[in-house]
């Protein structure tokens, strides 16, 4: 698994296909442009010169949209949202009042409802900013942006860079991702901090750098399941193919000792989510 599925997970945005065809983070950023301009448009009607947007979004009459920009289905874009350019929204994604998109791609179900900046990066699905929180996107002496991750330094070359936050993870109310921050899956981000370098999946950055695991009772085995389906790549699977997740599943829930258990559990629930439907004993097919 590469650095960038580690981060988001395939499927849940337009530009997946996009985001995955990169090695390295940063280097998705200075081609947004050139995605949107060649991307297929199908879903879309394009609204405004450059600004293409599903029927079945909502669009406060006060936002502004620059161009290029792409808005799928079911996302809202609320009042005095202001979309600079260069910008994929992805379907119901929130867009709230005062906030302000720019060189950016906003996940499926991703949320930034009151008064953020994000700018120059990549917001996972699912993933929440929580009021005032904001994505610093230029280092205050203006030299290139550095990415840390594991230990080692990647030299972007990039004057502007934001953060890339994972699929899943919370970023409190007023918190401030420096330039080049990296947040993994599920992690929460403390209200009120200023967050820089890499912080792992599962973890609670709690204060200058000090993050504790998070326990499993607020682990997401339904998410997790279906993350390892959508990794198949195929419409149509068997459990079988589901249970060759079970070490990995393992590992992430050491004090779940039946995980294939586990496993059917969140099969039915996906089911009832209408993510799923059963076709044949043991055989699922995915929905959407």
């Amino acid at each position: 698994m590469s650095f960038i599925e580690k981060l988001f997970s395939p499927g849940h945005s337009i530009a997946w296909d996009y985001i995955s065809s990169f090695s390295e983070l940063h280097e998705i950023l200075p081609h947004i442009h050139d995605f949107i301009g060649s991307c297929q448009k199908t879903r879309l009607v394009e609204i405004a010169d450059g600004v293409w947007a599903s029927p079945t979004a909502s669009i406060a009459r006060t936002a502004v949209i620059m161009p290029p920009c792409l808005i799928g289905e079911g996302a809202e874009i609320r009042h005095s949202a202001y979309i600079r350019g260069n910008a994929v929204i992805g379907d119901n994604a929130v867009i709230g009042n005062s906030c302000e998109i720019k060189n950016a791609i906003i996940s499926d179900n991703a949320e930034i409802p009151h008064f953020n900046y994000v700018g120059d990066s990549i917001l996972g699905y699912k993933a929440h900013m929580g009021a005032g929180a904001i994505t610093s996107n230029v280092r205050s002496d203006k030299k290139p942006i550095v990415l840390h991750i594991n230990g080692k330094d990647l030299h972007t070359k990039l004057h502007k860079v934001g953060a890339f936050i994972g699929d899943r993870a919370e970023i409190g109310c007023n918190a401030v991702l420096n330039p080049g921050t990296i947040i993994g899956k599920d992690s929460i981000i403390y209200p009120l901090s200023s967050v820089r370098g890499y912080v792992p999946e599962r973890m609670i950055y709690k204060a200058n750098g000090n993050c504790v695991q998070r326990e499993e009772k607020y682990m997401g085995w339904k998410e997790d399941v279906l993350e390892k389906i959508l990794s198949l790549k195929k419409k149509e699977f068997t459990l079988d193919e589901v249970y060759q997740f079970e070490d990995e599943l393992q590992r992430l829930y050491s004090n779940n000792h039946n995980v294939q258990a586990k496993i059917r559990q969140q099969l039915q629930m996906l089911r009832d989510d209408g993510i799923l439907e059963f076709i044949a004993p043991g055989r699922y097919r995915l929905t959407r």
